[in-house]
Formats: C-alpha cells, structure tokens, sequence
C-alpha cells in the first residue's frame, strides 16, 4: 500500500488490450523549475479483475479518490465496486493464506438510510452510482404520477357519462378508447373496432403483454342485466351471444384472424354492461356464477368495475409512492 500513499488520487483506466490501469497521480519536483507538479507515479497494469479489486480496496482503505478516465470506465468501475461491497476481495497473505476482507457501506446506502458517511472521502465513482439511482427513481415517481394523473382523468370523465340516463354506448366508446388505462394495466395495445373478416366487428381487441388477444364487447351503462324475476335481460343475452359468435369465427378461421393479430388464437371475451346499482344481492351472486360458468371464454362486467379496477391501482401507486425506502 505503500505506493498509494505519495498519491493524491489514482486513475482507473482500461486499455485497448482489455486490461486495466491503475496511475497513481502524485506531487514530484520539477527539476527544471523546482517547482512541485502533479505527474503520475507509476502504471499499475492487469487482466485480473480480482488484482484489480485489491488495489482498489487499498486505496479506499485511505481515502484516496478513484477517479475514472472516461465514461465507459466510470460504469465498469461502479459494476467493480458493487462486486467489492456485496463479495469483497480475496487476499493472499506472505505465507500463502486467503483472507477475504470486505469494504464499508457505499453512499447510495447511507443516503437511502438518512446517515451521514463515515469516510472522508465520497469515492467519484459512488456519485455517479447515486445520481444513477436517483435519477432512476425520479422517472419511477414521475411516471407513477403521469399513471395517476391518467386514471384520475379517466374515472372523471367515466363517471360524467355514468350519470346520463340515455343510451350512451358510443360515447362510452370514445372514453375508453381516449382512456385506455380503463382496460387495466396488463394490456399493452388497444385496438378499436377491430373487423373479423366481412361478418364482424368487435368493439375492442385487447392486446395483452405477453402478445395474446381479448376481445370486448361494449353496451350501454343504462342497460339492466337481470329483470326483476331473476332472469337475465335481452341485453345481456344479446351481448354474450355476439361474443359467443366472435369466439366461434375465430375457431374456424383462425389463420385468417392471426394474419392481423398474431396473438389472437382462443382469446377471452368480455362484456362491458350496465351498473352495479342495477344489481340486487341476489343478481350479483346469479352474475358471479354466470361468469364462473363461463370460466375463460365469456366474462361480464359493469362500468363500475373498470371504475373499481382503476381506483384499486391508483391506491397501490400512491401506497408505493408513500412507502419509506426499506431498511437494510
């Protein structure tokens, strides 16, 4: 360690070769002007990434700044020395021994806990790993309230035309299509009225991340589900059975189908109907067992279960935004 002492800093470079170069940087005397000048001291060459992690570690063990030579260097030096803070370093001692010894608590970890650093020195290298991680969660929360904004917009704009007491289909419709953050957040595209072949027209094709298809049908908000005798209502068995027909044309002709939507081979189906408040105890539960009947092909819903689904998120992301960073 010796050779780090004289230094004021060390250069962590990598060479063409792919090897990596330490130079600690030092005052020397200028003979010609007698004057003290910072030059480098020596050139520390390796292609041992572990040589490489105890040099630095000795030179951590006394403050002396690790600064990178260019940007590309910067990143393998901070993916070096996460390696030091979670594995540490393997040293071989004069009579052959290995020791492994560890480094302190990097400054992302102090900062997440609130501390103050115990080190003189805040390692250059550490900096640009915390301005990484900060940056990181400032998309993270700034995307979270770009979410939250969406879904406040939606519910608002979908509880307006809730309230109308007309047959509203269409502009339900255009809602939904303005505000796809309604379908949830597993989908990743959102196609409106997508034509099977000259019979059809579904109201939406739901693409899913993992690049398989639902389909929707949506009727009006004003619609009730069940008459006042149990029965389901023309609506709804109108409604399932065009779903029903979907499901069917997309059996038979489904190469002709994937030709536009790859991902669409035995799709769900959903239907988008009328109110909760439409629904006695005893229709929910005739409700919740049709739909179970239907198991995967056909669900129901209410427009006040989309609502529900968007305000259950909106919780979850004000409930991550709120949470404390986790103690180590």
């Amino acid at each position: 360690m010796w050779f780090f002492r004289a230094a004021r800093e060390v250069v962590f470079g990598r060479r063409e070769d792919g090897k990596f170069s330490l130079t600690p940087i030092g005052w020397v005397v200028n003979p010609e002007t007698a004057m003290q000048e910072l030059h480098p001291l020596f050139h520390f060459v390796s292609g041992n990434e572990n040589h490489i992690k105890v040099w630095l570690w000795q030179a951590m063990l006394i403050d002396l700044p690790i600064t990178p030579d260019d940007e590309q260097t910067a990143t393998k030096l901070s993916e070096i020395f996460q390696d030091l803070r979670l594995n540490g370093v393997t040293l071989e001692l004069d009579d052959g021994t290995l020791l492994r010894a560890s480094v302190d608590t990097g400054l992302s970890e102090e900062v997440a806990r609130g501390l103050h650093l115990a080190r003189a020195i805040i390692q250059p290298f550490e900096l640009i790993e915390t301005l990484d991680q900060l940056e990181a969660e400032r998309l993270s929360t700034s995307q979270a309230k770009a979410v939250i904004r969406s879904i406040d917009t939606a519910i608002a704009e979908l509880s307006a035309l809730l309230e109308r007491k007309d047959r509203n289909e269409h502009d339900l419709q255009r809602c939904l299509t303005s505000n796809p953050i309604l379908f949830g957040t597993q989908y990743r595209r959102i196609v409106p009225k997508h034509r099977l072949g000259s019979e059809y027209e579904v109201d939406y094709a739901l693409e899913l991340t993992d690049g398989s298809v639902d389909v929707m049908e949506i009727e009006a908000s004003t619609h009730a589900l069940y008459t006042s005798s149990g029965n389901p209502t023309a609506a709804l068995i109108h409604a399932e059975q065009q779903v029903l027909d979907w499901l069917a044309w997309l059996e038979e002709n489904s190469a002709y189908a994937r030709s536009n939507l790859p991902g669409i081979r035995h799709p769900q189906g959903f239907i988008v109907i009328g109110r909760k408040s439409s629904l006695s105890a005893k229709d929910a539960h005739r409700l919740a067992w049709r739909n179970r009947t239907y198991g995967s092909r056909v669900q129901v819903l209410t427009f006040d279960d989309l609502i529900d689904k968007c305000r259950s998120l909106r919780s979850l992301l004000l409930s991550e935004e709120a949470s404390p960073p986790p103690t180590p």
